[in-house]
């Protein structure tokens, strides 16, 4: 399905025709005329819910969906439109689109994510692959996330056919472990054509790549640096800025003993109408108090502009944030749904979810069975 709601009233939904099979959607972005979202790669190996060995690796490319905005307006809801189906060597993360379609094309931004695998972490079990040695217990949890150079691909579309009329992709030998990127999305000229945007890449450390990673990738030739020539000592933590019209890194900003930002955040300069014009706000990872890091956007290689911290502040990884401007006078919107009302949909709905669940279940047993 995809579903639209109107920031008040019923959610409204679609069926939706011309999809291959796929494990889960991530993102969504919408054009002046088209709704756009992509996949993300990672795969449910049924052989795990028995406690089996995993054996089945993530995807290797990107499958992405158009579907037409008239084609929501001229079908009733509950109708059927068509998805057209675009399939992009190396798989995606997250994506960024131009609002405006040139000459009827859509232009597409991707987070890719070669060879990366959220479904493996750090166990008190790990095993270095190379030495034979236990990986430290402290690390148990971690994601077998930093294993390529952070990769920005930009693409021309046609959404009629889903042909790809160019693509191009950027990486950097210093920026590794791509996590989340952030662009302006408060201006309306920064929104109708993306020209920059800000990486935040935790680094590459050869000694936190788990035996388990190397049985499934070890031998994958999708990859920007096959497994056999990663690097041999660790890559830093960088904030980076990338230029989406002549696809270049241009500035790399570098942390040092093991620190790395969190996945960055624009906030627009107050009293600039100028695209892109603003700072960007991290907060570092590291041994001790973490710390909030405020770069100049258009300087992230001289360092923060400004650093804030406290002895006991240790946040969560932070993953998906953004800025909002201070609202004045009282709220806008009139819409509000009373706390019983909102409990009582959510148990009325309770037997659905189950027997979703056992359906699911079962799929699984059997796949696991066959296999």
């Amino acid at each position: 399905h995809i579903a639209r709601w109107r920031l008040d009233g019923p959610v409204e939904r679609w069926r939706l025709t011309g999809m291959s099979p796929f494990d889960s959607i991530h993102d969504v972005k919408v054009t002046e005329h088209h709704v756009v979202f992509t996949d993300l790669p990672f795969v449910v190996d049924p052989a795990t819910f028995t406690g089996g060995e995993r054996t089945t690796r993530n995807q290797d490319h990107t499958t992405l969906w158009i579907v037409a905005k008239a084609d929501l307006r001229d079908t009733p809801v509950g109708g059927t439109v068509r998805a057209v189906e675009v399939r992009i060597p190396m798989p995606t993360g997250h994506l960024l689109v131009d609002y405006t379609e040139v000459e009827g094309h859509l232009r597409v931004i991707l987070q890719q994510i070669p060879l990366s695998d959220l479904m493996l972490t750090m166990t008190r079990d790990s095993v270095d692959h190379r030495t034979g040695r236990s990986i430290d217990p402290n690390y148990e949890g971690l994601v077998s996330l930093a294993v390529q150079p952070s990769v920005i691909g930009r693409y021309l579309i046609d959404p009629t056919t889903g042909v790809v009329l160019d693509g191009e992709i950027v990486h950097d030998e210093r920026v590794w472990g791509g996590v989340l990127f952030t662009s302006d999305s408060h201006r309306p000229e920064a929104r109708r054509h993306q020209r920059q945007l800000w990486y935040g890449g935790i680094g590459f450390d050869p000694e936190l790549v788990p035996d388990e990673w190397w049985r499934l990738y070890g031998e994958a030739t999708d990859g920007l640096v096959p497994a056999d020539e990663l690097p041999t000592t660790a890559v830093p933590g960088t904030l980076s800025r990338v230029d989406l019209e002549s696809m270049k890194i241009t500035e790399v900003f570098s942390y040092d003993n093991g620190a790395f930002p969190s996945p960055p955040t624009f906030v627009p300069r107050r009293g600039s109408e100028d695209p892109d014009d603003g700072y960007v706000v991290v907060v570092v990872h590291q041994d001790g108090p973490k710390e909030i890091q405020v770069f100049d956007a258009q300087h992230i290689e001289r360092g923060p502009l400004a650093r804030a911290s406290a002895p006991t502040f240790n946040p969560n990884l932070m993953l998906h944030s953004c800025w909002i401007p201070d609202r004045p006078g009282p709220r806008a919107s009139s819409y509000r749904i009373p706390l019983w009302r909102d409990v009582l949909g959510a148990v009325r709905g309770i037997p659905a979810v189950l027997a979703r669940l056992a359906r699911l279940g079962k799929a699984m047993r059997e796949a696991a069975q066959s296999s």
